[in-house]
């Protein structure tokens, strides 16, 4: 529990919210299309600061299980230029770029908060465990 306080101060200093569930922390930050570049300095930012308090702790921030994505409906996504949507994230020695589509919680989410990324996984899924179940009695 002293961990996540701490995490929640540097959040805080730095304008972006905290979610925690279990070892999955979750960060964001919301902005008008003409304040992106604020946001995204706060972010990076935010994950400098994380880098340092884990150093600090003798903890690694692990980049290969931290993703980045860019939400808000389609026009918003639009009106960003190619410059607000580069938001390159050195964690480590690693660059995180955005993600077209992330995973939360275990549901898939795409950059407009459609429900497409998360039903195209599931129907991936059902057909290999059909697949399996057909294999399975054919044999």
């Amino acid at each position: 529990m002293t961990y996540a306080s701490e995490l929640q101060e540097v959040a805080e200093r730095h304008g972006v919210a905290f979610h925690s569930f279990a070892n999955d922390t979750q960060l964001n930050r919301s902005a008008r299309v003409e304040d992106v570049h604020t946001a995204k300095q706060a972010v990076i930012d935010y994950v400098r600061g994380i880098e340092q308090w884990s150093s600090s702790h003798r903890l690694k921030l692990n980049a290969t299980k931290s993703e980045v994505i860019l939400l808000g409906t389609q026009q918003q996504l639009t009106m960003l230029s190619q410059a607000d949507m580069i938001l390159r994230l050195h964690v480590n020695d690693s660059v995180l770029q955005p993600s077209a589509v992330v995973r939360n919680l275990g549901v898939y989410v795409d950059e407009q908060l459609s429900k497409d990324a998360n039903a195209r996984h599931c129907t991936k899924t059902c057909f290999y465990h059909l697949r399996r179940i057909v294999n399975y009695v054919v044999i």
